[in-house]
């Protein structure tokens, strides 16, 4: 399970640039929380013998610039601006961790493109 969240943050973590407003150890924060957030809410919903079960309660989302509760959640422990959030991350994201997969779309009819998969499983 670390090995695909910390995949996602990473994904995420780049998509935020460093600058005035951002200096590296405030992006390096949230991504920690993040990275702890996720493991917590995944905990109960990770089954690596049916990897798509609880797929959607697994998506990190941002749907017309709404930001998924645990985006909020980090960025307020780590004390990220949700501006800088709301000003980086694309408006309409999903971001699928599962079990062996990490991947994403932007828009709804984009492609999907993926960012980790274990075909040895």
């Amino acid at each position: 399970m670390l090995t695909e969240i910390s995949y996602a943050v990473d994904f995420l973590g780049r998509l935020i640039p460093e600058s005035a407003a951002v200096p590296p150890e405030l992006r390096e924060g949230w991504k920690d929380a993040l990275t702890r957030l996720l493991s917590q809410r995944f905990q109960a919903h990770w089954n690596v013998t049916n990897p798509f079960a609880g797929n959607a309660y697994r998506a990190v989302t941002t749907f017309a610039g709404r930001l998924d509760r645990t985006l909020v959640a980090a960025a307020e422990e780590a004390g990220l601006s949700m501006h800088v959030l709301a000003t980086y991350l694309p408006r309409d994201l999903v971001l699928w961790i599962d079990p062996y997969s990490v991947s994403y779309r932007i828009r709804d009819n984009s492609a999907v493109f993926a960012l980790y998969e274990d075909k040895s499983q």
